[in-house]
């Protein structure tokens, strides 16, 4: 090459190297540009890899269930004008390919495909969904919205971090920020946070655990500062909680956004939502509201939340959406606090429940309840009535009180009952013993109780108890909210339809003890835990005081069918049901019913929760071949002694058809009392479901290959 060929070589390469330097920077900042999308932070070796655990919450109910509630129980705390119900709208639609590809495509298909993204049924799920990595099944979409509510207040701009105090407290304007606790703050809860607008701690996690993606986006117009109109906007922004998940040898957080990027940093960019303001809307927010049906627009009167859940689970239809609510609300339907819409474009379903239409749904099929169904949710929408017959029969102003006098004292039901004169027990012992067929008993109890820094303080609580013609049945509400695990263990006797409410206010007081129960409740409300931190922290006696009132209908009834001799006299009321001989006491499942407990496994199997009951898969790196077979065996767990002796055909009979069962890549050829032989076809389609359990009561399993 000639010296000028040469020269001219180096100067263009020179040019050429100057150019990639000074384009490396425009291109890190192209890549993390102000356009949206989905990004997930890479993990630094100094990150925790620490995985989220939220999701396991929710294994003592359904899916639907726990979205239900969380869903609705933050709409009535955000509730607006309080003259007014809150309108909580499920709707289910198909999307455009256009439109899933747009705003659930990109880097977000690519994460839930990374290494070790979901664990093994999610990625299944997953799978099914996609092909080469890209969508290829239409988006099928449940969109949850309310209306009359505040939305999601709070400032974005704060990100995802507490403001703290000098003393190292979180400031209230952090704990009023209700965005940052919906899209960033997850495992954190302030359960002072209902008179605010719902917390939105652990519980939020139900919304994303609805999707088969682990995915939502939620649009919200709200005020940035909590109460000041003048600051109202319409945000949108999507999370994703999966998995730590790996490629190419780098680790990705479990959690991303849907969102803009407003900083170069490559690793864990800063996110904010997308933002309309009134009269300077965002073209990209707009567009998703139109693909999705969202009608919400930027004024005082559209003020709320809108979730979508892309993909919802299998379970998830408008007819158990309406079935769950129900269940779960009829109280504050009933008493026109809240009207539910389910509707399906693709079904041509647009239904209504309020307080006029309840009794017609719960009286027809419409909604095909599965009272009976094995495998189903068993809802009954009887009970349910019952349950509204007695709240019309009940006259709170006529409540009997019960008070043991002791201001400064926990009481016993003893002493709760011996504060009524003669008279009034002899009068409440003989309507026991001799009902008429619409006697319904009304108790008002006073409760003291003591915080932990030794104060005492005032609560209240009502008992409604009537007849059932068969069977038992109550319900707990915690104001509108109905704590559904918890009845479970009430040990009421049979023939009673009882309630008992807890309000909101004592008089023109505030309700101590619905604030301590509220404090004790986990993700979605469904039991009152008295280990939580919250509730220990702050009262005395927190499981005493829960154990008060979970017995209360139990105990009154006790305490009442004595008479001056103290001799016991059953009352008329109770139906007595003689337990089978010498059955083993049968252990409920702790913090909810039906839990499943791994006691052995020879043969190492996923096992997961399904609606009242378990589902087997194998593992890729189980070792086990097509044509082996699998011994898979199931009880209740009892007390004392082993559940597998104890175990009686009179508990549940598989080969009876006591339960349901359902294999995929294997076939079954042995059924007996309590477990199935099972060989395997194909080990990686391998799936066997077993339901139909007693879902208030532990179940416990093991497996085992069956020797050739």
């Amino acid at each position: 090459m000639s010296a000028g060929l040469w020269a001219s070589f180096w100067n263009a390469t020179q040019a050429m190297a100057t150019a990639i330097l000074l384009s490396a920077p425009l291109m890190a900042s192209s890549e993390n540009s102000n356009a949206p999308g989905w990004n997930f932070s890479k993990l630094r070796q100094v990150d925790s890899r620490a995985e989220f655990m939220g999701y396991s919450h929710f294994t003592s109910t359904t899916a639907v269930e726990a979205f239900v509630r969380e869903s609705i129980q933050n709409s009535l705390d955000a509730r607006r004008n309080k003259d007014e119900p809150v309108i909580v709208h499920f709707r289910f639609g198909t999307a455009s390919n256009s439109a899933r590809d747009k705003f659930f495509g990109g880097k977000l298909e690519k994460h839930l495909g990374y290494s070790g993204a979901l664990v093994e049924g999610d990625k299944r799920r997953f799978q099914k969904l996609t092909s080469s990595g890209k969508w290829d099944q239409a988006l099928r979409y449940l969109a949850v919205e309310d209306w009359n509510t505040v939305g999601i207040e709070g400032d974005h701009e704060k990100g995802p971090s507490k403001d703290m105090n000098s003393d190292g407290n979180e400031s209230e304007s952090s704990k009023k920020n209700r965005f940052r606790y919906f899209h960033w703050a997850w495992g954190q809860t302030d359960t002072t946070a209902a008179s605010r607008g719902g917390s939105w701690g652990y519980g939020k996690a139900a919304l994303n655990f609805a999707s088969q993606i682990l995915t939502i986006m939620a649009v919200s117009t709200k005020n940035q500062t909590p109460g000041d109109d003048s600051t109202l906007q319409q945000t949108m922004m999507g999370n994703s909680i999966i998995r730590i998940g790996s490629y190419l040898g780098n680790e990705y957080a479990y959690y991303g956004h849907y969102s803009l990027i407003t900083d170069k940093d490559t690793d864990d960019p800063q996110r904010m939502p997308l933002l309309s303001n009134p009269g300077n809307t965002n073209d990209r927010l707009e567009e998703f509201k139109s693909e999705f049906g969202i009608k919400r627009d930027i004024s005082g009167e559209q003020k709320g939340l809108s979730i979508l859940v892309p993909y919802p689970k299998e379970e998830f239809g408008p007819h158990s959406v309406s079935r769950a609510a129900l269940k779960s609300y009829f109280a504050a339907i009933h008493y026109k606090n809240l009207v539910i819409k389910v509707s399906d474009s693709d079904n041509d379903i647009d239904w209504t429940f309020d307080n006029e239409s309840l009794s017609s749904h719960l009286s027809g099929n419409d909604l095909q309840w599965e009272t009976d169904s094995i495998g189903g949710d068993r809802i009954d929408p009887d009970e349910i009535k019952g349950f509204i017959e007695l709240m019309d029969r009940v006259d709170m102003k006529t409540a009997i009180t019960l008070s043991s006098g002791k201001p400064n004292e926990m009481p016993t039901w003893r002493e709760m009952i011996d504060s009524l004169d003669v008279g009034k027990k002899k009068e409440l012992h003989a309507n026991l013993t001799n009902p008429s067929e619409a006697q319904t008993l009304t108790f008002k109890i006073d409760l003291p109780l003591e915080k932990s820094d030794g104060s005492w303080t005032r609560g209240c609580f009502y008992v409604n108890i009537a007849q059932r013609p068969e069977g038992k049945s109550i319900a707990f509400h915690r104001h509108f909210i109905r704590i559904t695990e918890d009845e479970k263990k009430a040990q009421i006797p049979n023939g009673i339809v009882a309630n008992v409410l807890i309000p909101q206010k004592c008089g023109d007081s505030q309700n101590s003890l619905h604030a301590l129960l509220r404090a004790s409740e986990g993700p979605a409300h469904l039991s009152w835990r008295p280990a939580e931190s919250t509730v220990k922290d702050n009262w005395e006696r927190p499981t005493t005081v829960i154990n008060f009132v979970k017995f209360s209908v139990r105990n009154i009834m006790k305490l009442l069918s004595h008479n001056d001799s103290s001799e016991e006299v059953r009352p008329g009321w109770i139906q007595t049901i003689a337990p089978k001989k010498g059955a083993a006491k049968k252990a409920t499942g702790g913090r909810g019913g039906g839990v499943v407990v791994i006691t052995s496994s020879a043969i190492p199997m996923d096992m997961q929760m399904i609606p009242r009951g378990i589902n087997y898969q194998i593992p890729q790196e189980t070792k086990i071949s097509n044509g082996d077979r699998i011994k898979i065996e199931v009880a209740y767990e009892i007390r004392n002694g082993s559940p597998w002796s104890n175990h009686s055909e009179w508990d549940f009979d598989i080969s009876a058809g006591g339960l349901s069962t359902t294999i995929s890549g294997g076939k079954i050829t042995e059924k007996g009392t309590n477990h199935i032989v099972a060989e395997v076809t194909d080990k990686d389609s391998f799936e066997l479901d077993i339901s139909g359990f007693d879902q208030s009561l532990e179940r416990i399993t093991r497996t085992s290959l069956v020797k050739k």
